[in-house]
């Protein structure tokens, strides 16, 4: 779903301010992946501040732009994505093969494989890309920070 043009103004206004005040001039692309909004940043000079391992920078970012876009209330269509030279659209992707190499895993081998623990956003793209795989279905088991994806072959 498309961000009404207000709340694209919006959130686009208030990451150039947050970055002019960081002295930094990013360029700022918002687009769209599967329908949803996504805003790619690029041109930082200090980008590594921003996706440090547990993407705490990046993650709070997301929350202020979200929080942004939604004062414009028919321009909110569900969760913006905040992403710095293409980072988390990466580990998307890689995530996704990762999903694909386990459901194949699991059909040659015949036997459930228990990835490595992940964080929820991280299970949740695991889900998605192998909620419609023919014949392979998945869960998530343990608790919090050891929670992780099994995937096996459906019953």
């Amino acid at each position: 779903m498309r961000l009404s043009k207000h709340a694209e103004q919006l959130v686009t206004d208030f990451l150039v301010d947050f970055f002019k005040a960081l002295d930094e001039n990013p360029e700022i692309q918002v687009a769209y992946t599967d329908g949803d909004p996504y805003i790619n940043i690029t041109g930082l000079t200090g980008n590594g501040t921003f996706l440090t391992k547990d993407q705490m920078c990046l993650s709070a970012l997301q929350h202020i732009a979200n929080v942004v876009v939604h004062k414009d209330r028919e321009g909110a269509p569900g969760i913006v994505t905040v992403d710095v030279d293409g980072y988390v659209m990466r580990q998307r992707e890689m995530l996704k093969r990762m999903a694909i190499d386990a459901a194949l895993r699991v059909k040659r081998e015949k036997q459930s494989v228990m990835l490595q623990p992940m964080s929820a956003k991280a299970r949740r793209i695991i889900h998605v890309t192998l909620k419609d795989y023919p014949g392979i279905t998945t869960h998530s088991e343990g608790r919090d920070p050891q929670r992780r994806v099994i995937v096996e072959l459906t019953r």
